[in-house]
């Protein structure tokens, strides 16, 4: 390549924020998912380029016009790809028939607001939400986007939420028995937007599994006698699986499996004489696991019902 040729350490093109624009509607209008929306990197390795030659786009955050002015103010001539012009091209066809629509003063949205979305999508610490246009918000959680003008009203979808108050679960009775005394416990709680937990208690030989990370396997001897349903408070810690019974505050664990900020007041944990023992769809903490000791196990599984 001619990069190669004269030992170029990187190639600098002169992509604008237009160009950003053009690229995040051609792969929306084309059916790419979040993370084919991310548009174009300021520095990127290209293999079909060059595997070790740097691309870099140095005025990626400038628009067209503004370097077109800046060319004319300082009687610079850039070249024009002829190519540009030919409608043969998907991307020209947009340029032509979609974006030069969306230019100011056509409708309510300018390309400034196109490409601060873009950038949202594309920066990996991206904060939760961006102001768009007209009091709306772009909103994003993991891999989904939404555009709502109120973050309050979005769906928490799979994400199960509980009122303020604590749910007593009657497990004393269990707790006295004998480990080879036949006990029959069954518990089914009705959390609220059809959200449904089930506990049910089994011999290990017995034991169910279904790889369903709302359900859950403990040892039922560890559970003490008091076991409840509660929505976090200030100061929690929780020993998660898998820790060596090292604890960590359940803020940060939340933060870990990537919870979204606005399920986690009401998000429901599984307590045994006030220390979470579940965190429902993510972990069951270290000390009530099950080990070749455990003699009875009880599985709890939390799911919606339509």
């Amino acid at each position: 390549s001619q990069a190669r040729k004269h030992n170029a350490q990187a190639v600098a093109v002169g992509h604008t924020a237009d160009d950003q624009v053009e690229t995040v509607l051609m792969h929306f209008l084309r059916g790419a998912g979040l993370s084919g929306l991310k548009g174009m990197e300021y520095r990127a390795t290209l293999p079909a380029f060059d595997a070790e030659i740097p691309l870099l786009r140095p005025i990626l955050d400038l628009w067209r016009a503004d370097t077109l002015a800046y060319c004319a103010a300082h009687d610079l001539h850039p070249r024009e790809d002829p190519s540009n012009a030919s409608l043969d091209y998907f991307r020209n066809n947009l340029v032509k028939h979609a974006v030069e629509r969306l230019r100011p003063g056509q409708i309510d949205i300018s390309f400034a607001t196109l490409d601060r979305a873009a950038q949202f999508i594309s920066t990996p610490d991206a904060a939760q939400r961006i102001d768009l246009v007209s009091g709306l918000l772009l909103f994003r959680e993991a891999d989904t986007l939404f555009l709502t003008a109120d973050v309050a009203n979005l769906p928490l979808g799979n994400f199960p939420q509980m009122g303020a108050e604590p749910l007593l679960l009657r497990f004393d009775s269990v707790r006295r028995a004998s480990p080879d005394e036949a006990v029959s416990w069954g518990i089914k709680f009705n959390l609220g937007n059809g959200w449904i937990l089930n506990g049910e208690m089994f011999k290990t030989a017995s034991m169910p599994s279904n790889g369903d990370p709302f359900q859950v396997t403990l040892d039922a001897d560890l559970l003490g006698e008091k076991l409840l349903l509660r929505p976090r408070r200030a100061g929690d810690r929780f020993h998660p699986l898998g820790m060596d019974g090292q604890s960590m505050k359940l803020s940060d664990f939340f933060i870990n499996v990537k919870l979204p900020r606005r399920a986690r007041d009401r998000y429901p944990l599984l307590c045994a004489d006030d220390e979470i023992v579940w965190v429902p769809g993510y972990r069951p903490a270290h000390r009530v696991r099950v080990t070749e000791a455990t003699r009875r196990v009880v599985v709890f599984h939390l799911h919606r019902v339509a």
